[in-house]
C-alpha cells in the first residue's frame, strides 16, 4: 500500500508577501535531509508538503527524519487511496487501519474536503465512512466525544488520504531563514541546548570549540564533536571549527613564571592586552585557575585594628581621600621592615604619588630615623617639579615624622604635612598596599645575603617593575608611567 507523509506548515503560514521565501527554504531543507534516507518525491500544495514514500524505503526512518525538520507543525503518516471515491476510502481504511481498530474500543471519523469539487460535504463523508466502518468493525463502537481512535479522511486535489491522526512536528522556523550564528561548544549540556533553540528559530549554525591541548584532552574534543553530530540530526549541516589556544596559554605560563608566580588573572589580562591579545578577564581566569592550575599569591587579610585615641600632631588633610587631580599634589609615605638572610633587619622608606600610585622615592637603610625620612623626601623633591606650597605629604604619627628635624625640613621646602589617626593604618592605605605588593611580589621571594643585593632589588622593583611594567588596578590596569605620560 502506497504511503505518504502529510507535513503541515507552522508559523510560516502567518507570513505575508515574503512567505514563498520561507516555503522555498523549508522545502530545500527537507529535500536535503531526505536525500540521506530515501529517494522521496516531495511536493507542496496549499501549505501542505507531500512526501511520497517509495515502496522499498524504510517508512519509519522517513518519518523520523521529517519529525526533526524545523518548520512543520504536524506530521501525518497516511495511506493513499487508489481512487478518490468513498468506496476506495473505506477499503483503504479497512486495510491500513486494521491494527488501530484492533487496539481501540471506540472510534469516530473526521473528514476534510480540500477538493471543493467533491460532491459530498465533510460531514456527509464522515457519516458515510463512519457507518461503513462500524459495520466492518462491529467490536468498535462509534463515540463522537471521547474516541480511542480518530479516523482522518482528507479529500485533496489529486488523491484521497486516510490516516489515524497527526503527530507534533518540530515546529519553529526553517533553518537558514533567519540568518547564521556561531555556537560556542564547551562540552557541557548548555551549549547544545542553546544551539537547538537557536536552530528552531531559523538560525543556521556553525560550531566553535577552543581546544587547548595538552591542558585539555583529546577526549574532551571528541565529546564536543559527538555533541555536534547529535545536533546535526536537527540542524542539518553544521561545521565545527576547532580553535587551538595552546599558544596563548604558553604565553600565560611564561609571563606567570617570569614574574615568580605573583600575577593574578587581572594583571595577566593587562599583560596580554599589552602584547596585542584581547581576552576577557573571565577567560584568563578560566585558563589560569581551571585548566593550567596557575594561582597567584593570595595576600593575607589585614588583622582587625582597633582605632587609637586621637593624638593630633598635624591635621589629617586627606581623610581617606586618596585621589589626586594632578601629579605632585598628594604624596604618601611610610616605613617598612625588610630582612636579610641572616635575620638582620633593614628599613625602607618610600614615597608614592597618589595621582598615579608611582614611587617617587625609595631608600633602604640600617636604621629607622628621621634622617632617613628627610633623605627620602629630599630625593623625591629633587626628582619632581613642584609649585610652591602645592604639595601635601601624608604619613602616620611615627616619631620620624613628628620629630623637630623632619617638621622643620618640611617647612623649609614648603611641604604641608598631614597625618593619620594614631593606630589606624586605613588612613594611609595606599602605602600599606604598596608595601604588601613589595613583599609578596619581590622581597619574600628571595633570600638576600648582602645589603647590596637587598637595596638593588628593592630599587629595581620600585622604579622599574612597579612604575613601568606592573599593571595597577587603580589605573585601570595601566602602569603609573602610562598614566603620568598621558596626563
Amino acid at each position: 500500500m502506497k504511503e505518504v507523509l502529510l507535513l503541515k506548515c507552522g508559523e510560516i503560514v502567518l507570513k505575508g508577501l515574503n512567505r514563498k521565501t520561507f516555503e522555498d527554504r523549508l522545502l530545500k531543507n527537507l529535500k536535503r535531509r531526505m536525500a540521506h534516507v530515501a529517494d522521496c518525491e516531495i511536493t507542496m500544495r496549499q501549505s501542505v508538503v507531500y512526501v511520497e514514500i517509495p515502496d522499498d524505503a524504510d517508512a519509519d526512518a522517513v518519518m523520523e527524519c521529517a519529525s526533526r525538520v524545523f518548520g512543520f507543525a504536524t506530521i501525518s503518516r497516511a495511506a493513499v487511496c487508489p481512487e478518490k471515491t468513498l468506496e476506495s476510502v473505506i477499503a483503504t481504511a479497512k486495510d491500513y487501519l486494521a491494527p488501530n481498530f484492533a487496539a481501540a474500543k471506540t472510534f469516530k471519523v473526521e473528514s476534510k474536503r480540500g477538493d471543493k469539487k467533491f460532491p459530498m460535504t465533510s460531514t456527509e463523508i464522515s457519516q458515510h465512512v463512519g457507518g461503513e466502518l462500524a459495520d466492518l468493525f462491529p467490536d468498535v463502537r462509534p463515540d463522537m466525544h471521547h474516541p480511542d481512535l480518530t479516523v482522518h479522511v482528507e479529500m485533496r486535489e489529486k488523491y484521497a488520504f486516510v490516516h489515524a491522526g497527526p503527530v507534533p512536528g518540530a515546529g519553529g522556523m526553517p533553518i537558514g531563514s533567519n540568518g547564521r550564528a556561531a555556537l560556542l561548544l564547551s562540552g557541557g549540556i548548555d551549549s547544545p541546548v542553546a544551539g537547538w533553540m537557536m536552530a528552531k528559530r531559523g538560525l543556521e549554525l556553525c560550531g566553535i570549540h577552543f581546544f587547548s591541548y595538552p591542558y585539555t584532552s583529546e577526549r574532551a574534543k571528541e565529546k564536543v564533536l559527538e555533541l555536534g553530530r547529535k545536533l546535526t540530526a536537527w540542524c542539518g549541516r553544521m561545521s565545527v571549527h576547532i580553535v587551538p589556544l595552546t599558544e596563548i596559554q604558553e604565553q600565560i605560563r611564561n609571563i606567570y613564571h617570569s614574574h615568580n608566580g605573583v600575577d593574578g588573572y587581572r594583571s595577566m589580562t593587562a599583560y596580554l592586552k599589552r602584547a596585542g591579545h584581547s581576552y576577557s578577564a573571565t577567560t584568563i581566569h578560566k585558563y589560569m585557575n581551571t585548566q593550567m592550575g596557575l594561582r597567584s599569591i593570595v595576600r593575607p587579610k589585614k588583622p582587625g585594628v582597633k582605632p587609637g585615641k586621637p593624638h593630633k600632631v598635624f591635621e589629617n588633610k586627606l581623610k581617606q581621600d586618596f585621589h589626586a587631580d594632578k601629579p605632585n599634589q598628594k604624596w604618601c609615605t611610610d616605613f617598612t621592615y625588610l630582612f636579610l638572610r641572616n635575620g638582620d633587619v633593614r628599613y625602607n622608606c618610600t614615597i608614592i604619588d597618589l595621582y598615579d600610585r608611582s614611587v617617587v622615592a625609595s631608600i633602604t637603610d640600617c636604621h629607622i630615623t628621621s634622617e632617613l625620612a628627610i633623605r627620602t623626601l629630599q630625593k623625591a623633591l629633587e626628582s619632581q617639579r613642584l609649585a610652591k606650597d602645592s604639595l601635601v605629604l601624608h604619613s602616620d604619627q611615627g616619631s620620624q615624622y613628628t620629630s623637630k628635624a623632619f617638621i622643620e625640613f618640611c617647612e623649609s621646602v614648603h611641604v604641608t604635612q598631614s597625618m593619620s589617626k594614631a593606630g589606624y593604618p586605613y588612613d594611609n592605605a595606599p602605602m600599606e598596599r604598596y608595601f604588601n605588593t613589595l613583599k609578596n611580589e619581590c622581597t619574600n621571594l628571595y633570600e638576600f645575603r648582602t645589603e647590596k643585593e637587598l637595596y638593588h632589588t628593592v630599587e629595581e622593583f620600585a622604579y622599574a617593575t612597579y612604575n613601568h611594567v606592573r599593571p595597577h588596578s587603580y589605573n585601570g590596569y595601566r602602569t603609573p608611567y602610562q598614566v603620568r605620560t598621558a596626563a
